[in-house]
């Protein structure tokens, strides 16, 4: 078995080791530690928490607390293995608690790319002060270089819109429908352009692939990337200018079928 981390409550039990060498059995009393998954075996504590203790002379429930156990060892003649506590989490079915259990638990990245003041706190810093340059210090907006713009379809014109409730932050994909015939309509996809700000190899391309994606919980969000472009500069937010790559088809309403006799365009 190799080192590593398993997540799980503390228990107290006892354990019956098998014989071992002197061919005399072992009985060992103990905390345990019980992993969250299933499939893992018990761990026996090599030290108590301190938390354990408290509940303990408070009188609560010994074994509602989540804790970070590493993985010691496992000796040929015992039944458990051994692991010692390396981080307590928190109660049981307190809010933070629970969710942090589940980020752990599935390895989701939670370190914050801007502290609470939303200054950097990492080394991605550099690869944002390229395009804070170009924001409006009147308006706080982002303004395109004119030379990307010529490069681009302007669709400012369009009625685009974002399918999102009001609390939402990060609008990264639109739509846009046009009519062309009385049963034809060409629809719009329209995606943030976030290829633009985040260059392949860079720090912060190497900061997003470890997050792979957002991660979003009823009270708060892990973002992939910095708030900066995930909620502003990437965010096709209503009435300022973005940059988007966008897909046109059409589609025949009446049994919504593409139209073959049209060809697609990005």
């Amino acid at each position: 078995m190799s080192q590593g981390e398993g997540k799980g409550k503390n228990k107290k039990g006892a354990e019956k080791d098998k014989k071992s060498k002197d061919g005399k059995e072992k009985k060992l009393e103990g905390y345990y530690a019980v992993p969250v998954n299933a499939k893992l075996p018990w761990h026996l504590l090599t030290a108590v928490p301190p938390e354990v203790e408290e509940d303990k002379k408070a009188e609560k429930k010994v074994g509602h607390r989540y804790y970070i156990a590493k993985f010691t060892e496992w000796t040929a003649f015992r039944g458990k293995p051994t692991c010692k506590i390396t981080e307590s989490i928190g109660e049981a079915g307190n809010l933070d608690a629970e969710s942090m259990r589940l980020l752990r638990t599935y390895d989701i990245c939670t370190e914050a790319y801007e502290d609470e003041n939303q200054e950097p706190t990492s080394n991605v810093d550099e690869c944002l002060k390229i395009f804070a340059k170009d924001i409006d210090p009147e308006t706080k907006e982002w303004i395109i270089p004119e030379s990307e713009i010529a490069q681009r379809l302007d669709l400012r014109s369009k009625r685009i819109f974002t399918i999102d409730p009001l609390t939402a932050k990060d609008l990264d994909d639109a739509l846009s429908i046009d009519k062309i015939s009385d049963h034809i309509y060409e629809i719009g996809v329209h995606i943030a352009d976030v290829s633009y700000f985040v260059t392949q190899g860079t720090s912060l391309d190497h900061e997003a692939q470890k997050r792979c994606t957002s991660t979003y919980f009823v009270h708060r969000v892990y973002p992939m990337l910095p708030r900066l472009l995930c909620e502003r500069l990437c965010s096709l937010n209503p009435l300022v200018d973005r940059l988007a790559y966008s897909i046109f088809f059409r589609m025949d309403i009446r049994d919504g079928t593409l139209d073959e006799t049209h060809q697609p365009r990005i």
